[in-house]
C-alpha cells in the first residue's frame, strides 16, 4: 500500500456530519487502511460517509500504480528524448504526411509509446495547493484497444457521494421526529417504504429543513397530536409515515408557509412558558398523591384499625395515583 493518501474536499460536508467521536474514528480508519488494507469494522452513518471515501482511496492508489508502470515503460525506451538541435538551413524537411507513415525501428505497429512534452511539467497555477483541482489529463492507449479514454482524476464518485450524504440525511430526519415530536409515536426504524417516500420529497425540491419544520407542525397542532378532537368522540395521532405520505406533506408545508414565523425571542418566551406550565403541573401532581395518601390511610385506619392491612394501603394508593397523573394532577 501507500504511505499517503489525498482526501478531497468533497467529502468535507459528509465528513461534517458525522460527530466529532465518529470522524476521528473516519480518520483512524484512513490511515491504517492506506497503510495495511484493513477495511474497518464500520455500520450505519459511518459505513454510509466510509464507502465513497475508500472508492476515491482506491482509484488513487490505481492512477498511481498505473502512472508508475508507464513512467517503467518511459524508462526502458530510454526516457526524455533529447531536445531537437537547431536544424541548418539547407536541411531536408519531412512533411507531416512522411513522419505519420514512417516507424521507429524495433517498435511493433500496435506497442503503446508514453511520450512526455516540455509542457508536462508546467501544472495550472493552485495545483499543487489545492489537490482537488480537476486537471485533464488524457490516457493514452494503444490504437487496436477498443477502451474508451478517460481523465486521470475525472470525479466519477459524486453519486456515491450524493447517496451517502441523502441517507445520512434521511437518517437526520429520522431522529428530529423522535426527539422533538414527542407528542407523536416515535419511529424505530428507517424501512425501505418509509425511505422512499422521503426521497419523493427531496426529488420534489423539499429541503430537510422544510420536512423538519413540518413535522414540528403536526407536533404542536392539537388534531394531530390527539389533544383535540378531529370529530365528536374521534381523536388522531399523526405517524411518521402519515406526514412523509407527499399528499399530507403538501398539505402542512402550505399551513407551515402561511402561519407566521416566530422570532428567537418568541420562541424562547414560549418555550419558558411551557417550562413554567410543566413544573407548575408536576408540583400539583406531586401535592395531589401526598393528599390523596394521607386521606388513604385516614380511611383505612379508621375502617381496619388494628387490623391495618400495609399491602391493601399501597394498591389502594396505586390506583389512586394513576386516577391523579391521568387527571394532569386534579383529583
Amino acid at each position: 500500500m501507500k504511505d499517503s493518501f489525498i482526501l478531497y474536499t468533497q467529502f468535507a460536508e459528509i465528513i461534517g456530519e458525522l460527530t466529532d467521536e465518529q470522524a476521528g474514528k473516519m480518520f483512524k480508519a484512513l490511515f491504517d487502511y492506506t497503510k495495511t488494507g484493513n477495511e474497518p469494522e464500520f455500520s450505519g452513518i459511518l459505513k454510509m460517509a466510509w464507502i465513497p471515501i475508500r472508492q476515491q482511496v482506491d482509484r488513487a492508489n490505481e492512477k498511481y500504480q498505473e502512472k508508475a508502470g508507464k513512467n517503467k515503460v518511459n524508462g526502458a525506451l530510454g526516457g526524455r528524448p533529447p531536445k531537437k538541435q537547431e536544424e541548418p538551413k539547407n536541411q531536408t524537411v519531412i512533411s507531416d504526411e512522411q513522419e505519420e507513415t514512417e516507424k521507429p525501428n524495433g517498435l511493433e505497429k500496435n506497442h503503446m509509446v508514453i511520450s512526455e512534452t516540455e509542457t508536462e511539467t508546467e501544472k495550472p497555477n493552485g495545483y499543487f495547493d489545492n489537490p482537488n483541482v480537476l486537471v485533464n489529463v488524457p490516457v493514452l492507449v494503444p490504437d487496436n484497444d477498443h477502451v474508451l479514454a478517460t481523465t486521470a482524476n475525472a470525479d466519477s464518485s459524486a453519486p456515491e457521494a450524493a447517496a451517502a450524504n441523502f441517507e445520512i440525511q434521511k437518517q437526520k430526519i429520522l431522529e428530529f421526529w423522535n426527539c422533538n415530536c414527542k407528542n407523536l409515536p416515535s419511529v424505530e426504524k428507517l424501512t425501505a417504504k418509509r425511505g422512499a417516500a422521503l426521497k419523493t420529497l427531496f426529488l420534489a425540491g423539499y429541503t430537510p429543513d422544510e420536512i423538519t419544520d413540518c413535522m414540528a407542525l403536526a407536533n404542536i397542532t392539537p388534531t394531530l397530536n390527539g389533544t383535540k378532537p378531529v370529530s365528536p368522540g374521534k381523536y388522531f395521532r399523526a405517524l411518521f409515515d402519515w406526514v412523509i405520505d407527499e399528499s399530507n406533506f403538501v398539505t402542512l408545508y402550505e399551513q407551515r408557509s402561511a402561519a407566521p414565523q416566530q422570532t428567537d425571542v418568541q420562541r424562547r418566551e414560549a418555550a419558558e412558558k411551557k417550562r413554567r406550565e410543566m413544573e407548575l403541573q408536576k408540583k400539583a401532581i406531586e401535592d395531589a398523591i401526598n393528599n390523596m395518601k394521607a386521606r388513604v390511610y385516614a380511611e383505612m385506619k379508621a375502617e381496619k384499625g388494628d387490623k391495618f392491612d400495609f399491602a391493601e394501603y399501597e394498591n389502594r394508593v396505586k390506583i389512586e395515583t394513576d386516577k391523579i397523573i391521568a387527571n394532569g394532577g386534579e383529583l
